[in-house]
């Protein structure tokens, strides 16, 4: 939203306009975010990151003048819904934290094929079997429990890097065998899932930092609405 040297509103784009003026207050002079413009007009310094209230909305903002040859000509507004400021931090969390867990799941990944390399380079070929027969057994036990029990693909593989990390730290995390999660075709509630547990998760390791030994078990259920 832009406004001229008397604070005449000169350009707002069709959601802008729905998000000021369509409540109950139809007079735009009697918005916060016209007070901001006027207030930049008269100062000629910026406003950056403010919240502002305006019908019914949470607003963040940011308003700079306009300069031609160093005097201030008028001000532009631009601002978002917080709420969906805030949704989208919140993916962006679960995102990190999906991320990292496929940090940790490569990690691990490259641990046990640098050991086989190891193993067939000294032609150790018994510790060789014993050894992938073994990483067998872990991945039926820990992985392929999770995918038989978590049909959403994102879900279940943070899940196996949480399980990893958890290794990582000497620490064991397990999945309740009653336990059930169906996929779900939401991206939005999946990374709110993925946030929600990654924070769970790290938190219950991180109260168990400074012990030898701990173990955290998750169990998961799911509800339909209605």
């Amino acid at each position: 939203m832009a406004v001229d040297t008397e604070g005449r509103v000169t350009l707002i784009n069709p959601a802008a306009r729905e998000m000021v003026f369509s409540g109950p207050d139809k007079n735009p002079r009697h918005t916060p975010l016209l007070a901001d413009l006027q207030e930049v007009l008269r100062t000629g310094r910026p406003i950056y990151d403010r919240e502002l209230g305006c019908n019914g909305l949470l607003l963040i903002s940011n308003t700079v003048p306009v300069r031609s040859q160093n005097a201030t000509v008028g001000a532009i507004s631009t601002f978002r819904d917080k709420t969906e400021v805030s949704q989208l931090l919140q993916r962006l969390d679960g995102m990190v934290n999906y991320v990292d867990a496929l940090r940790t799941t490569s990690h691990e990944f490259m641990n046990k094929l640098h050991v086989i390399l190891g193993l067939l380079n000294m032609k150790s070929y018994d510790k060789l079997e014993e050894y992938v027969l073994q990483t067998a057994h872990n991945y039926q036990a820990d992985i392929g429990e999770i995918q038989h029990r978590i049909k959403s693909p994102v879900v279940a593989g943070f899940l196996i890097g949480k399980i990893q990390r958890a290794k990582e730290r000497g620490f064991s995390l397990s999945l309740a065998e009653e336990s059930l999660v169906p996929d779900c075709p939401n991206e939005k509630q999946i990374t709110v899932l993925v946030t929600v547990l990654g924070n769970l998760i790290e938190n219950a390791l991180d109260a168990m930092s400074g012990q030898h030994e701990g173990e955290v078990s998750l169990l998961l259920h799911y509800q339909t609405a209605g």
